[in-house]
């Protein structure tokens, strides 16, 4: 097959240092570790963007933020990317693909269209009035799993933004207590040294800086988060993730599928488990075609 189906999933706030893939101690992505054993997993990833708007943007366009010019986002009337600017899915489209998004980037006040150009099934799962990330994984794939089962059978590019492990921390009560680390002990972490002396936690931080245990939620339904809870959250999303795989492979495509997985990165601060305002976007290609 000279033209493979074409995967794309965006994680939104997921640090690429939580993940077995990238040498986690913590079994949080199986589904995701497995796409990278199968296929190719680059470890040099660098920053095209930054907030979510202009990253994303620059997922769409290919290009930097100084070229497609939309820097900044949550701002209602905010200047849209120039339409002779093609994106990603107004190719594939011209190219004989079936396209399709199942997102909700375009409830930002800035209503971005340059989410939407190209797609011929455009599912927006978010509630009309709805913060962005309040969008759950169980949610996406009610509508996503069919959509597989029914036109799988179409050369198709697909995106799909999973905003979990985003704030708020509320996934499903079994992904909730599924990691615990007690508050002031190091037997259940893995502890290493660093050439400068110091010892560190992978993902967590230097050992006495990083948050331990509960801290104050910035907002959302529940008074604290941890990283525990921001593992979970990752352990939700990618059994999500390896619901998406199953329905391919059940369909007998997933070897016609060129996967790409691309997390947006998390900064978990010293003190506080949350995103800081300026993530970072890793783009990691986890490629599951076979020719």
């Amino acid at each position: 097959m000279n033209e493979p189906n074409v995967l794309l999933v965006v994680c939104d706030t997921l640090r690429a240092d939580h993940l077995g893939c990238y040498g986690y101690f913590r079994e949080t992505s199986p589904n995701i570790d497995r796409m990278a054993k199968e296929g190719v997993l680059f470890k040099d990833f660098y920053n095209a963007g930054c907030p979510t708007g202009p990253a994303f943007a620059s997922i769409y366009t290919g290009l930097y933020p100084i070229h497609h010019k939309f820097y900044k986002f949550l701002v209602p009337n905010l200047r849209q990317i120039d339409d002779t600017i093609f994106t990603m899915p107004e190719i594939m489209r011209a190219m004989g693909y079936t396209t399709a998004a199942f997102d909700n980037l375009f409830n930002f006040m800035e209503r971005p269209k340059h989410c939407v150009r190209g797609y011929e099934f455009y599912i927006n799962r978010g509630g009309a009035f709805d913060t962005a990330h309040d969008l759950r994984a169980r949610r996406l794939n009610k509508r996503l799993i069919p959509w597989i089962k029914n036109y799988s059978d179409e050369k198709f590019f697909l995106f799909i933004h999973y905003w979990d492990p985003h704030l708020p921390y509320d996934q499903q009560e079994e992904y909730r207590s599924l990691f615990h680390h007690e508050k002031g002990k190091l037997s259940d972490l893995t502890v290493m040294e660093a050439p400068a002396g110091y010892r560190y936690v992978p993902g967590w931080g230097e050992v006495g800086e990083f948050a331990d245990g509960e801290v104050k939620a910035p907002y959302g339904p529940y008074p604290t988060v941890s990283i525990d809870l921001y593992d979970g959250e990752i352990a939700y999303m990618d059994h999500a993730i390896g619901e998406v795989v199953e329905a391919l492979e059940n369909k007998g495509v997933i070897d016609e599928t060129l996967s790409s997985s691309r997390p947006i990165m998390e900064n978990i601060l010293a003190n506080t488990p949350v995103m800081d305002g300026n993530m970072m976007v890793s783009m990691t290609l986890l490629p599951t075609y076979h020719s």
